[in-house]
């Protein structure tokens, strides 16, 4: 199932990197043609661009992981009460677990909107 993830993934995915590298490359050669000078602020500008973009890419990473630890104990709490909402009823106790149920997607929710933000 993960490897038949990858598989369809993967060439979206190709397939937008060598676009955006192909727009790249189009656009320097464009700019180069038209203001020859402006090439001169390419890699001077490219380098602080780099470093953004890499501490970027960390903290993306970071919190997307964050993200799928914090989503996880939702699924679970959810699947586990829809498993026993007849006994959660009998016992007269869906506040309780609604409750519980909330301050786990507050916590999701918290590091969904770092991650949007």
């Amino acid at each position: 199932a993960d490897i038949a993830k990858v598989d369809e993934t993967l060439a979206g995915v190709m397939f937008n990197t060598l676009n955006s590298i192909f727009s790249f490359v189009g656009v320097v050669v464009v700019i180069g043609f038209s203001v020859p000078y402006a090439l001169l602020l390419v890699f001077p500008l490219g380098i602080p661009y780099y470093v953004v973009a890499e501490r970027y890419r960390w903290g993306s990473r970071d919190l997307r992981r964050l993200d799928a630890r914090l989503r996880a104990p939702v699924l679970s709490f959810f699947g586990e009460v829809v498993q026993g909402m007849c006994v959660i009823q009998a016992h007269r106790a869906t506040a309780i677990f609604e409750t519980e149920f909330l301050s786990h997607l507050n916590m999701n929710a918290r590091s969904f909107i770092a991650f949007w933000a």
